[in-house]
């Protein structure tokens, strides 16, 4: 409760006093729904890495594609929690109410989920982490061991080891880096529960491995490796 009355009081504050004709600023408020600095950096990472062009698109029924062009973040820390702050240029002002009350939203239900499903979150960043160094040994046997039973119904153990061999060399000795934890409830045609975790690898690519729990026991059921 304290971090939902902070976040709506600020963004009512700042939304009567911050307008002009050129840019609107939008402080979201001091986030800090956990206990620790490092826990907020990371949600509000999580939360800002999320297809908000889309959602918003839907969500506030826009036909103006330069309203998304228009939206622009910055972050603060403080000393336990982030300030972020939205500056709004273009045809991006004309909407500010219905931007800001879609931010305030989607903080306050992330903060809720990423609490329930705490460890889930954790347990799938780990294997993730694992999956990844597995790949990195060309230890195929310990990858496919967490592959989910549907995509092991999919693929044989050898089409599986075909398909990461052009990783080998773009994985190797480098320095992983956690970007952002997702949680969806649906992608494109299949819904269910997913942990999608995004690693920066060696500053040179993105991994992002997609997980999925099956009877309490979480398994992976893609990874793609994209040069950045």
């Amino acid at each position: 409760m304290k971090f939902i009355y902070k976040l709506s009081f600020l963004l009512f504050s700042v939304f009567i006093v911050s307008s002009c004709n050129f840019e609107t600023n939008i402080l979201l408020g001091e986030i800090d729904p956990f206990p620790t600095l490092e826990e907020n950096q990371q949600f509000v990472n999580d939360v800002l890495a999320y297809d908000h062009a889309t959602m918003m698109k839907e969500k506030l029924n826009l036909t103006d594609s330069t309203v998304l062009d228009g939206i622009q973040y910055e972050t603060e820390s403080t000393e336990k929690g982030i300030k972020l702050k939205l500056n709004l240029t273009g045809s991006a002002i004309s909407h500010t109410k219905e931007i800001s009350d879609y931010f305030t939203s989607f903080f306050e239900q992330k903060a809720q989920q990423y609490k329930e499903n705490g460890k889930k979150l954790r347990d799938a960043t780990l294997k993730a982490a694992y999956f990844i160094d597995s790949m990195e040994e060309d230890n195929y046997d310990n990858m496919w061991s967490e592959f989910s039973p549907k995509a092991k119904e999919a693929a044989t153990k050898e089409q599986f080891i075909k398909s990461f061999e052009p990783y080998s060399d773009k994985v190797k000795q480098g320095k992983k880096q956690l970007y952002s934890r997702l949680i969806q409830n649906k992608i494109r045609d299949f819904e269910g529960e997913f942990y999608i975790i995004n690693y920066i690898y060696a500053e040179k690519y993105h991994i992002q491995v997609i997980l999925q729990p099956i009877e309490n026991e979480l398994f992976v059921s893609n990874c793609v490796v994209t040069a950045l």
